[in-house]
């Protein structure tokens, strides 16, 4: 199982996972597979976007890995 978190800026200005769902996949041995995600960041009426750094993570099989930042203006 492969989710994903963005590590949201809150209102107050401290950051918030919110896992994704992304994909189930299997791999045999030295398999190798490119997956691709695209995350809308426009406002809603549930979830407005702070400016400041957000963090992504990946998680595969319940392990948690740094996968980069972005930044919103």
């Amino acid at each position: 199982m492969i989710d994903f978190a963005v590590h949201y800026i809150k209102a107050n200005g401290k950051p918030r996972p919110k896992v994704f769902k992304w994909c189930q996949v299997e791999l045999d041995g030295s398999e190798k597979k490119t997956l691709t995600k695209k995350l809308n960041l426009a406002n809603l009426s549930t979830r407005t976007h702070y400016a400041g750094k957000h963090r992504v993570d990946i998680i595969i099989n319940g392990q948690w890995s740094y996968l980069g930042i972005f930044e919103l203006a």
